[in-house]
């Protein structure tokens, strides 16, 4: 298996994770991400199974249907009960960053 990326803040990103989720086969039979729960692994010391799929659950996009990202629903979809996603979750104000991207010329 391997790893594509565009770019080196994918690379950066992917240097600082404990854990990584592949989807192997949803996507390419029904054109749409979904898992099985039964073969989620966990390969992280202290975390169980239905603690990492609620912190993935967490940690997705779900919650703003302007930047919702179809592995979102996949991973909502391993949960039992949608309500404990947003149990002591507390709301920090949304920031966004924009990022210009230029090309420096020297004067010969």
């Amino acid at each position: 298996m391997g790893i594509a990326s565009w770019g080196t803040f994918a690379l950066e990103d992917l240097a600082n994770m404990d854990a990584i989720l592949f989807n192997m086969i949803g996507t390419l039979t029904c054109n749409k991400p979904c898992f099985d729960k039964d073969k989620v692994e966990v390969y992280a010391d202290g975390i169980d199974q239905d603690r990492a799929i609620l912190l993935a659950a967490r940690a997705s996009k779900a919650h703003n249907e302007l930047y919702k990202e179809p592995i979102d629903a996949a991973i909502l979809g391993l949960i039992d009960d949608l309500e404990q996603v947003r149990v002591d979750i507390e709301v920090i104000a949304h920031h966004c960053c924009f990022f210009l991207a230029m090309t420096m010329m020297s004067r010969h």
